[in-house]
C-alpha cells in the first residue's frame, strides 16, 4: 500500500487465513512502512475494502 505511515492493526480486519505484518524501510528514500502478507485472497480483499489509511 502506498502510505508509508499508516498504522495496520490485523486483528480488527478479522482475517480467515494466515496474516503477517512487517516493518519495512525503502533503501532508495530510507522511508519507513508495514507489509501485510496474507493467505487467502478473500483476506486481501477484505484488506483492500476495510483499510482506511490515517
Amino acid at each position: 500500500m502506498p502510505y508509508p505511515y499508516a498504522l495496520i492493526d490485523l486483528p480488527s480486519f478479522d482475517f480467515k487465513g494466515k496474516s503477517s505484518l512487517y516493518a519495512a524501510c525503502r533503501l532508495s528514500d530510507m522511508k519507513m512502512g508495514q507489509l501485510v502478507t496474507l493467505e487467502l485472497v478473500v483476506d486481501e480483499a477484505r484488506f483492500r475494502a476495510r483499510f482506511v489509511p490515517d
